[in-house]
C-alpha cells in the first residue's frame, strides 16, 4: 500500500467520524466536493449536490435526533485514474435517541474520493444496511457504479490533464521561474522550474550535487536575514509575501529578485510557493526613473520662487500662487505701473529702483536685476531679488516681461548676522582679538591727553587641570560662565573680549584713578571663587593691568605691557592682579588666595568600578528587556548621583520621541507620561543642541530657547546631560541625566559613562525594537500569481488577443476578457500601440520593456514583454505592467501649456 493510499484510508476513517459520531455540518461540507452524489440506506434516499447535502443534513439534526459511536471500521482503496480512489468498507455502530440506546448496526459504505497533496474530498457515496434481499442488487450496483465511475473520472481526468497542461505551460513560461520550498532555514528546494535554472545559470544536477537544493545558499548573505525578518513581518498580516532580495548565479554575479509567494500545508508540513521574477533591469530603469525625478524636483524648487509675467500692452501683472504665500495677499494685477507706487507694497526706499526697472523694460532691456524691499501682510519687508527677461513681439517692440522674484531675505540678513559674528568670539559672544585691536587702536588715537583707559588682561589659573578633569564640555561651560561674570561686573563703558583659549581682556573707558581699576580688578578675583564650587575646589584667575597713555600709546604697546604684567602676577603665585611698571614690583596680592586642587575633582567611584561591564552582564543575562533596561537606569541614576535618568525613543519618521524609560530619585516627581510623542523639530529644532558627538551638555537650561527652557523648567530640572543612541549610524532616540539641584558641571567621566552607555543601549534596545516588529507567515503558489503588485497578461503574438489575464487586471478593466484585443480593450485604438514593448521582440530578444502614456488612465505605465510559448505551440507573450508614480504631473502641464 502506498503512502498515498494509506493517507485515504485515513481520510475515510475521518469522514465517517465526523458525520456518524461529531455531526459537524461545517467540517461535513468542507470534506465533500460541490457535485458530490449521496445515497443513503433507502432506494430512494438519494442526494446529488453540497447545498443539498447539508441541507439534508440539517433537517435530520433538527428531527429525531441520533447520535452514534463508531465501534469498529474496515475499509479497502483501490486507484481509479490519477489522484481519484474507490473505497468499500463495513463500518459497526452503536445508536442512541434520547439517551436510550437503539441497538447496534452494521453500515456498509462505497465511495469514490479525490485526494491530492494532502487533502481529500467525497465525490460519490453510498450508505447501505446488511439485507440479503438487496445483495445481489448492491453487487451489481457497486459494479454498474465501478463501470460509471471509470468513465466519469476518464473524463475528469482528461479536463485535469488539459488544466494541468496550461497551468504547467504558465509555470514554466512565467519570467524568471517557480519555486516550491520548505518552510525551514535552508528553504530547501521541492520543486522548481525549468526557468528558475534558465535564469540563475545552474542545472537540475548542480542544484542537488552542489547546492543540495538549499535556496538558501544562492541568496546574497547579506540579504538573507533581512529577508527572513521581512517575512515574518508580513506573515502578521497573512500568508503571502511580496519582499525583494539578491540571488547569486552561478557565474558570480547577482540578479534583484522580487519573490511573490504563499505558504500552503502540503503533506502536512508548511511550504512555499514561489514566484521569482527577475527585476534587476528595473530596478536599474526605477532608479533612473527616481533620478530623473529627483533632477525634475530640483529644476522645481529652484523654480519655486514666485514666476511673473507683465503684460506691458495692457499694463497688467499675473504672478504664480506661492505670491499669496509669501506675502499673503493677491498681488496688484491692473495698472500696475500706478498700483505698485500707489499701494504701499514697496519699501520707500526702493520705489526709485522700480521706477528704473520699468523705463529699462519700456525701453527695451532684454534682462535686468535688482533687489528691492516688498512688504507682507504684517507689515513686515523681505528682501527680494526680481529677475527678468523681455519677450517683444513680431515688430520687436516690448510686450512682456517674465521673470522670477526670489526671497533673499535670509541671505541679506545672514550677511549682517555674519559681519557681526567676525567680530565675535563664537563660544562666549564677546569680542574676539582682532575686534578688540581695532577698538583699542581706535581710541588710543582719538583719545586726547586727559582720556585714560585701562586694558585688564585675565588668564585662568590651572585651566588645563580644569579640562583634565571634567573634560571640554565643562571647560567650555566654565569659560562661557566666566564671560557672563564680567558682563555683570561691567554693564557699560568697557569692552569685553576673549583673546584666547583661556584668555579674556576688558579694556576701561574713562578712567580717572587707579583705584577705580584695582576696585574692579579685586572684583574679578572674588567673583572667580563663585564659579566652581564642588568638592571644596575655588577656580581662580591672574590678571595683568596696563594705562594708556601711560604704559603706551597704541594697541601693541599697551597689550605688550598689560602681558608682562600678567606674567608677574602669574611668578608671584597666581589668584593675583599686577599693575605694569617698569620694576614690575607693584604686585598686589589679595586674602583668601588659593588654587585649583589637581586631579582630586576626578570621581573616583566611576574610575574604580567596572560599571559598563556591569551594564553588559545585566543586559546579556536578561530575558526581558523593559526589567532590565530599568535596572540599568537605577545603578546608573544612583552612581551618578543624578535626579533623573532616561531614554527617549524616535518614532519611525525620527519627527517624533517619546519618553519610554525613566528612573527618578527619591522624592523627584515622575514625568515619563508627560513626555509622549513629543515633535523634536517643534521644539526649537531640539536635537540642533547635539554637538557631532551625540553630547548635549547645559549647565543652565535658562539660557536654551523659549519651548526647550519651558519644557525643562516645568519639570524643574537645572542642568541636563544627553547623549544620542544611535543604530547603523542613524539617530534614534537620547538617553540623558536631570540635575535638579544645582547647576552643574559634567565631569568627563560622567561624559564618557553616558556616551558607553548609549552606545550599548544602541545595540539591545534597538535590536529588541526590531524583534517586536517583526512579520509573520508566508504565501503559496496559487495565490502568489494573483498577489503580485504587478498586472501581468498574456497575448497572442500574432492577433493581440488576450490568451490569459490576472485577477488585477480583470479587476481594474472589466472589459478585459479572453479573446478580446489588447489594444482595442486598453486604448481604443485600432492598431497596435507604437510603445509597445512586444515589438521589440524578436528570435534574440526574447524580453523588452518602455514606459508607455495610458491616456484612458493619464498615468504612466511601465510595462514589461517576455516571449513565451503557449499550449499547442503558440508563440505569445507575457505582460507585466506597473504604474510609475510621480510623472502624471510632467505629462499633463507640457499637454496643458
Amino acid at each position: 500500500m502506498t503512502e498515498e493510499e494509506r493517507q485515504v484510508l485515513e481520510f475515510v476513517r475521518r469522514f465517517h467520524q465526523v458525520c456518524l459520531e461529531e455531526q459537524d455540518m461545517e467540517q461535513v461540507g468542507q470534506m465533500i466536493s460541490d457535485d458530490i452524489e449521496w445515497t443513503g440506506a433507502g432506494r430512494c434516499n438519494r442526494v446529488k449536490g453540497r447545498e443539498n447535502i447539508l441541507n439534508a443534513f440539517e433537517a435530520d439534526q433538527n428531527g429525531k435526533k441520533y447520535d452514534y459511536q463508531i465501534l469498529n471500521a474496515d475499509y479497502a482503496v483501490s486507484l481509479l485514474a490519477g489522484h481519484v480512489y474507490s473505497f468499500s468498507g463495513i463500518c459497526y455502530v452503536r445508536g442512541t435517541q434520547g439517551g436510550l440506546e437503539d441497538g447496534e448496526r452494521v453500515v456498509r459504505t462505497t465511495g469514490v474520493c479525490r485526494f491530492e497533496d494532502g487533502v481529500g474530498y467525497m465525490m460519490r457515496l453510498h450508505h447501505s444496511l446488511p439485507n440479503r434481499a438487496w445483495e445481489s442488487d448492491l453487487q451489481r450496483m457497486t459494479q454498474e457504479d465501478v463501470r460509471v465511475l471509470r468513465s466519469l473520472v476518464g473524463l475528469q481526468s482528461k479536463e485535469l490533464e488539459e488544466k494541468n497542461s496550461n497551468l504547467d505551460a504558465l509555470i514554466q513560461n512565467i519570467p524568471g521561474g517557480v519555486i516550491c520550498c520548505r518552510d525551514d532555514e535552508d528553504l530547501e528546494l521541492i520543486f522548481y522550474s525549468d526557468g528558475f535554472l534558465k535564469m540563475f545559470g545552474y542545472t537540475r544536477d548542480e542544484m542537488e550535487t552542489v547546492l543540495e537544493n538549499k535556496f538558501s545558499r544562492m541568496i546574497v548573505p547579506e540579504d538573507l536575514q533581512s529577508t527572513r525578518l521581512d517575512v515574518i513581518r508580513q506573515m502578521k498580516n497573512g500568508n503571502t509575501k511580496e519582499i525583494e532580495y539578491r540571488v547569486i548565479c552561478r557565474d558570480g554575479s547577482h540578479l534583484v529578485i522580487q519573490d511573490n509567494g504563499q505558504l500552503v500545508m502540503r503533506d502536512g508540513q508548511p511550504v512555499f510557493y514561489c514566484i521569482l521574477i527577475d527585476i534587476t533591469e528595473r530596478r536599474k530603469a526605477d532608479e533612473e526613473l527616481k533620478m530623473s525625478l529627483e533632477r525634475c524636483q530640483i529644476i522645481l524648487n529652484q523654480a519655486t520662487d514666485i514666476i511673473f509675467e507683465w503684460d506691458i500692452k495692457s499694463d497688467t501683472l499675473t504672478c504664480s500662487p506661492n505670491w499669496i504665500k509669501k506675502f499673503g495677499y493677491q498681488v496688484v494685477r491692473d495698472h500696475i505701473s500706478e498700483e505698485v507706487l500707489r499701494r504701499g507694497n514697496l519699501h520707500n526706499d526702493d520705489k526709485k529702483i522700480f521706477v528704473q526697472m520699468q523705463k529699462e523694460v519700456l525701453l527695451g532691456s532684454p534682462y535686468g536685476e535688482n533687489e528691492i524691499r516688498i512688504a507682507t501682510k504684517d507689515g513686515r519687508f523681505i528682501w527680494c531679488r526680481v529677475r527678468y527677461t523681455l519677450q517683444t513681439d513680431q515688430d520687436k517692440r516690448p510686450a512682456r516681461a517674465i521673470g522670477l522674484i526670489a526671497d533673499i531675505d535670509k541671505e541679506k540678513r545672514e550677511k549682517e548676522r555674519l559681519l557681526e559674528l567676525a567680530e565675535q568670539d563664537s563660544l562666549t559672544g564677546l569680542y574676539n582679538r582682532g575686534a578688540v585691536q581695532t577698538l583699542i587702536q581706535r581710541y588710543v588715537v582719538k583719545a586726547l591727553p586727559s582720556d585714560r583707559c585701562a586694558l585688564m588682561i585675565l588668564d585662568v589659573d590651572n585651566f588645563k587641570k580644569v579640562n583634565d578633569i571634567y573634560g571640554h564640555l565643562s571647560g567650555d561651560a566654565m569659560l562661557r560662565d566666566i564671560a557672563d561674570m564680567l558682563r555683570r561686573l561691567f554693564p557699560e563703558n568697557a569692552v569685553l573680549a576673549r583673546v584666547g583659549g583661556d584668555e579674556f581682556a576688558v579694556l576701561l573707558y574713562h578712567v580717572k584713578t587707579l583705584s577705580e581699576v584695582e576696585e574692579k580688578a579685586d572684583g574679578i578675583l572674588k567673583n572667580f571663587r563663585s564659579i566652581l564650587r564642588q568638592q571644596k575646589d575655588i577656580i581662580s584667575c591672574s590678571i595683568g593691568i596696563s594705562i594708556a597713555p601711560e604704559n603706551g600709546d597704541n594697541f601693541a604697546s599697551i597689550y605688550k605691557n598689560a602681558d608682562a604684567a600678567l606674567y608677574q602676577a602669574k611668578r608671584q603665585g597666581k589668584n593675583r592682579y599686577a599693575l605694569y611698571a617698569e620694576s614690575l614690583e607693584d604686585v598686589i596680592t589679595p586674602e583668601g588666595q588659593t588654587d585649583v586642587a589637581g586631579a582630586a575633582v576626578m570621581d573616583q567611584k566611576l574610575a574604580d568600578q567596572n560599571l559598563t561591564g556591569y551594564v553588559l552582564d545585566i543586559l546579556s543575562r536578561s530575558h526581558s528587556m523593559e526589567k532590565s533596561i530599568n535596572q540599568l537606569l537605577e545603578i546608573v541614576g544612583r552612581q551618578v548621583d543624578v535626579c533623573r535618568v532616561y531614554i527617549f525613543e524616535d518614532d519611525e519618521d525620527g519627527i517624533r520621541s517619546s519618553n519610554t524609560f525613566e528612573w527618578c530619585k527619591e522624592g523627584v516627581q515622575p514625568e515619563k507620561k508627560n513626555l509622549q510623542s513629543i515633535d523634536m523639530e517643534a521644539l526649537d529644532h531640539y536635537y540642533d543642541n547635539f554637538n557631532e558627538e551625540g553630547i548635549f551638555f547645559c549647565r543652565d537650561v535658562s539660557t536654551l530657547l523659549t519651548h526647550q527652557r519651558m519644557i525643562l523648567e516645568n519639570q524643574g530640572i537645572k542642568s541636563v546631560l544627553q547623549c544620542r543612541i544611535m543604530d547603523q549610524g542613524k539617530p534614534k532616540g537620547f538617553i540623558g541625566f536631570d540635575e535638579c539641584m544645582e547647576n552643574r558641571y559634567w565631569t568627563g567621566n560622567q561624559i564618557r559613562l553616558l556616551q558607553t552607555i548609549s552606545r550599548i543601549l544602541g545595540i539591545f534596545l534597538m535590536k529588541g525594537r526590531a524583534q517586536e516588529r517583526l512579520g509573520r507567515a508566508m504565501n503559496g503558489f496559487s495565490a502568489a500569481l494573483e498577489e503580485q503588485r504587478d498586472w501581468f497578461y498574456i497575448l497572442d503574438m500574432e492577433t493581440c488577443q488576450f490568451l490569459y489575464t490576472s485577477r488585477k487586471v480583470q479587476e481594474q478593466d472589466p472589459a478585459v476578457v479572453c479573446g478580446g484585443v489588447c489594444y482595442r480593450v486598453f486604448f481604443g485604438a485600432d492598431r497596435m500601440c507604437e510603445g509597445c514593448p512586444m515589438l521589440l521582440l524578436d528570435s534574440v530578444r526574447t524580453s523588452a520593456s518602455s514606459l508607455v502614456w495610458n491616456r484612458n488612465r493619464k498615468c504612466y505605465v511601465h510595462t514589461r514583454a517576455q516571449a513565451v510559448l503557449w499550449p499547442g505551440g503558440r508563440e505569445a507573450c507575457m505582460i507585466s505592467c506597473r504604474i510609475v508614480e510621480g510623472l502624471e504631473k510632467q505629462r499633463e502641464e507640457p499637454e496643458n501649456s
